[in-house]
């Protein structure tokens, strides 16, 4: 049951999400290049954890590490530009050193306004990449939650597992080379095809403006602090 969860117990399901998303990253075969526009490349290939698609979207941030960390952390600038997000709470916090965390999420409407607001529960968190020095994977996925169960009337979607590889850019620590995967179920009835197109007009534009969004502030920071290592 969700309520009796330890502490350890959340720590073997991150592990469970890295080891997958590990393969993930390994695996060359069958993706299908979708597009690539403002910088940001997308391809998909079946999920092998539910019926639709896993989507891998390639980029890179002029940022450094650290920098690129502490925006993806901070949920209420994250709120601040993006007009899909009405709630991302932290509800509890399992581990601080690798930021495992319980997430609450309350989007409004998904795939360009054709789907109605969307609830999840994640588990997310960071963690060093086990075979390249100095990289950085952030997981998440859904899990149930004694706090939030699933209420009458709002639709609670699933995230399978899901994350981002960040690695330092080869010869230039101020840049990160960024691989992201992701795996959601909305519990939609709109036919696969229709999201299949829909999926970019949707994904790109807004991974772009986080990235556009994450520069500029990261340029002014810089101002003051320097670059943070």
């Amino acid at each position: 049951m969700a309520a009796d969860r330890t502490a350890a117990d959340y720590r073997a399901m991150a592990k469970d999400t890295v080891d997958k998303l590990l393969t993930y990253e390994k695996d060359t075969r069958g993706w299908k290049h979708i597009k690539t526009s403002d910088g940001v490349s997308m391809y998909t290939k079946n999920s092998h954890e539910f019926d639709g698609n896993i989507v891998k979207l390639e980029y890179t941030v002029n940022a450094s590490l650290q920098e690129l960390l502490e925006v993806s952390f901070d949920f209420e600038w994250l709120k601040s530009f993006d007009d899909r997000l009405e709630i991302l709470d932290v509800v509890e916090v399992i581990d601080e050193s690798e930021k495992l965390e319980i997430v609450y999420s309350l989007s409004g409407k998904l795939l360009l306004g054709l789907v109605s607001s969307r609830e999840f529960v994640i588990l997310a968190g960071t963690k060093p990449h086990p075979e390249k020095d100095g990289a950085i994977i952030l997981h998440n996925h859904s899990i149930e939650h004694p706090k939030f169960p699933e209420v009458k009337g709002r639709i609670r979607g699933k995230t399978y597992a899901s994350g981002r590889f960040m690695y330092s850019a080869e010869g230039d620590p101020t840049k990160v080379r960024c691989v992201e995967f992701g795996q959601t179920d909305a519990k939609v009835s709109i036919p696969k095809v229709v999201q299949q197109q829909i999926a970019p007009k949707a994904i790109i534009p807004r991974l772009a403006k986080f990235i556009s969004k994450a520069e500029s502030r990261i340029k002014e920071e810089r101002k003051t602090y320097g670059v943070k290592k």
